[in-house]
């Protein structure tokens, strides 16, 4: 479970951290540049600073927030998706993209959560912390704005948790009581994961199949992903996203060309056309699952038949689909 914390800032932040840390939730571990605009001074919910721009825009997330430059990777992120280790995120850029895309992605898997810091308490917040009278000014500004992106884009967060201040019957314990019940909550609601497709520059598998297939090919596509396989399929599309476009260039880039073959993908004119492209590269290494006896036709088929196939009704299917992966599309650690 990945739970994503907006508007958090100074000690209502700290000590959402330290509880969630407490609870055995792992901390998204957040990288950051400074550009020559920088606003506010960073919180410890960024924890490391790197050398230059470009080791933050290399990636696979990355946002601006306040002057300075905040990234993070997909790795991160998918184990808290996939079940492996569960996470948490804080956030407070006034661009909520990154928001919507997991959303979209796999949003039962993720709580968005935003922490309403009631306006008077968050000035006796801000007045104090040891900074100059601009920092503070620019904090409260800060937080007024994103109370603003909240309301302007409720449909996107989950739960909202409230803090008053300390002379308040919403003060840091009743906080901590809010967490608690939200994390009870979704541990109940877990359901399997849905893979998360790979966002970054390093190889990756480009999986195409029939939507009405994917009760049968999700369940393959989120064991490929606990061995650590990058994978993409068509929810990395965004909305707005030209389909075409998008697609075209993920096979091109993409480094392992999978296939699922069915009765019902050989009858699809996004299948065909997918597969059409992927044959257009000689050097890709391509895959097909034969899900039934159904076959495209006869040119799709000519093609194909240069490469490896498998039988998902082979008893050792799924060993052998994890022995026919590329090594270079597996995540390994410390890569």
């Amino acid at each position: 479970m990945l739970y994503i914390i907006y508007g958090l800032t100074s000690v209502v932040g700290k000590v959402s951290r330290q509880y969630f840390m407490g609870r055995g939730i792992k901390q998204i571990e957040k990288i950051t540049f400074e550009t020559e605009n920088v606003r506010v001074q960073p919180s410890d919910g960024i924890l490391r600073r790197a050398k230059s721009e470009k080791e933050v825009r290399a990636c696979d997330y990355v946002y601006e927030n306040h002057g300075r430059l905040v990234g993070f990777t997909m790795t991160q992120i998918e184990e808290a998706i996939s079940g492996r280790q569960d996470a948490f995120l804080t956030f407070s850029s006034y661009d909520l993209s990154f928001l919507r895309e997991i959303k979209d992605a796999c949003g039962e898997h993720v709580a968005i959560i935003y922490a309403f810091l009631e306006d008077e308490a968050l000035k006796r917040l801000t007045d104090a912390i040891d900074t100059d009278d601009g920092q503070k000014r620019e904090r409260l500004l800060m937080g007024r704005a994103i109370k603003e992106r909240y309301l302007a884009e409720r449909e996107l967060f989950d739960e909202t948790v409230i803090y008053c201040g300390e002379d308040t019957q919403f003060d840091l314990e009743s906080l901590k009581g809010q967490y608690a019940h939200i994390i009870q909550k979704y541990k109940g609601l877990e359901k399997e994961p849905v893979p998360l497709p790979y966002k970054g520059n390093k190889p990756y598998i480009f999986v195409s199949y029939a939507r009405d297939d994917s009760d049968r090919v999700i369940p393959y596509l989120r064991i490929l992903q606990k061995r650590g396989c990058r994978i993409w399929y068509d929810k990395g599309i965004k909305a707005g996203d030209n389909w075409m476009t998008t697609l075209a260039m993920k096979i091109k880039g993409c480094a392992q060309y999978l296939l699922f073959s069915s009765e019902i993908s050989t009858k699809s004119v996004w299948t065909r056309r997918e597969a059409s492209r992927a044959l257009q590269y000689p050097e890709l290494s391509i895959l097909t699952v034969r899900m039934d006896n159904a076959r495209f036709d006869e040119g799709l088929e000519w093609g194909l038949q240069e490469y490896q196939q498998l039988f998902m009704n082979d008893p050792d299917f799924e060993s052998d689909l994890l022995e026919s992966i590329s090594d270079e599309v597996i995540e390994r650690i410390g890569d």
